[in-house]
């Protein structure tokens, strides 16, 4: 069976992110951070909408 994770996929609700109170996740690359605000699928193929920062 698949690992299928689901974050706001409920296109029907509303769902409010207060970004500024999560934390940044590391990416593979060492300079980039996200923070996840949508996500739906398995890991290798998933939609994802996330907010990004490079240094």
């Amino acid at each position: 069976m698949d690992n299928v994770l689901s974050l706001n996929v409920d296109m029907s609700t509303l769902a409010v992110v207060r970004s500024a109170d999560m934390g940044w996740q590391a990416s593979l690359s060492p300079t980039v951070w996200h923070k996840r605000l949508y996500f739906d699928g398995p890991a290798e193929a998933a939609i994802v909408t996330s907010v990004v920062r490079y240094e």
